[in-house]
């Protein structure tokens, strides 16, 4: 990212599935988010280059030079401080650029996310589904679904083939035992909340 030598530059990062991502492309008359006319195209990589955008945030790189001889306002009575800091920015003067030249990672969903367990990963299936699938699903899984894939039966009713990784069942187990409770055996299950 150095190379584009830029003052205040973000990698573009993105919420998989989702049209969320570290920049904005254009900004409404109120200084809040507006969709700009390509900003599909650029989160989809369809378009790459070095943008000049009026809102960066989580990542930003700063030129050490630069930023020793400015000292960024980050608050507002009307906005967060990202947002502060980004109007600041362009009240200044001061360009922020977003790049898309290369695929630098992406954003997980926060939102949702519980501290309320021994691994909270486990649990963010469809918040973060793509760290989670690369985290717990088994890594010869899509196997099982061609055609040609046979199933193999040790005994009757028994199918054995790769579902979820080595991970995903230490972790399970984990779980289960931190919360203290494994099922009685019996017909009848006894819910906790």
């Amino acid at each position: 990212l150095m190379e584009f030598n830029r003052n205040v530059i973000v990698p573009l990062l993105a919420r998989p599935f989702k049209l969320w991502s570290n920049y904005w492309g254009n900004i409404a008359r109120n200084g809040f988010y507006a969709r700009s006319r390509d900003y599909n195209e650029h989160i989809g990589y369809e378009r790459k280059g070095v943008w000049n955008v009026p809102y960066v945030g989580e990542a930003v790189l700063y030129k050490g030079e630069w930023l020793a001889n400015h000292v960024p306002v980050f608050y507002s009575d009307l906005f967060d401080p990202d947002m502060a800091w980004c109007q600041w920015m362009r009240e200044q003067g001061h360009f922020m650029y977003m790049t898309n030249f290369e695929e630098y990672g992406h954003l997980t969903d926060p939102d949702e996310f519980s501290i309320d367990h021994l691994h909270n990963d486990l649990y963010e299936m469809f918040n973060n589904k793509l760290d989670w699938e690369k985290r717990y699903i088994h890594a010869n899984y899509s196997q099982v679904l061609e055609d040609d894939y046979e199933i193999e039966q040790p005994c009757p009713d028994v199918y054995h083939f790769p579902s979820t990784s080595k991970r995903f069942c230490e972790e399970l187990i984990e779980e289960v035992e931190h919360f203290g409770q494994w099922s009685g055996g019996k017909h009848q299950v006894e819910w906790h909340s």
